[in-house]
């Protein structure tokens, strides 16, 4: 058996770590750019054909969506007719359509709604509740329009200015009710 010096074992063992490192560092840097380089190339093949994929899925039915509600504008006698003549077939598209539906149709009873309120409301600031006559805010209202329609043209206007003398005798003696009909027969004749 032959003997070997450690010496000579240790020399064998030995290597320089700095040049091992820099080349797997090396071998690392290209590996990883080769794996780069085609995880690009899929991603992009990948974002190619999905988006436009997605575009198909997704859009049609926002597409029938948009055809659906501009129908809804030209709806005739509470049935929908669309432009192409055919409805949404999906199931969801059907619930949208529905829906879209009860809510139009909720907002056409609260526009009428809100404006026979508004009628209500102008009725209630225009007019004295007991007589029905037209009260001060209506006057300035009509004397603003009057000015703004004849512009600097002047007419001559009479303006009639009633007082009803003894009035609160009237509501003394005979009560307030009998003073109210005194009132509503005062604003019939005139």
């Amino acid at each position: 058996i032959a003997r070997v010096s450690l010496d000579r074992i240790s020399r064998h063992l030995a290597f320089d770590i700095s040049d091992g490192q820099a080349q797997a560092r090396g071998v690392f840097e290209e590996l990883l750019a080769d794996v780069i380089g085609k995880l690009y190339i899929y991603v992009s093949l990948l974002i190619l054909v999905f988006f436009p994929l997605l575009g198909v899925i997704i859009g049609k039915p926002l597409q029938q969506i948009s055809r659906h509600i501009d129908a809804m504008k030209h709806q005739h006698d509470g049935e929908l007719h669309l432009a192409n003549s055919h409805l949404l077939r999906v199931s969801e598209m059907e619930k949208i359509r529905d829906s879209l539906n009860d809510y139009q149709d909720q907002l056409a009873t609260m526009y009428s709604s809100l404006d026979d309120k508004n009628r209500e409301l102008w009725d209630l600031a225009h007019h004295d509740p007991l007589t029905g006559a037209w009260n001060r805010r209506a006057f300035d209202e009509h004397w603003k329009q009057i000015n703004l329609l004849l512009g600097e043209v002047r007419l001559g206007i009479c303006l009639a200015l009633i007082d009803v003398n003894l009035f609160k005798v009237i509501n003394d003696t005979y009560g307030h009710q009998v003073g109210d009909e005194v009132l509503k027969a005062i604003s019939g004749c005139i």
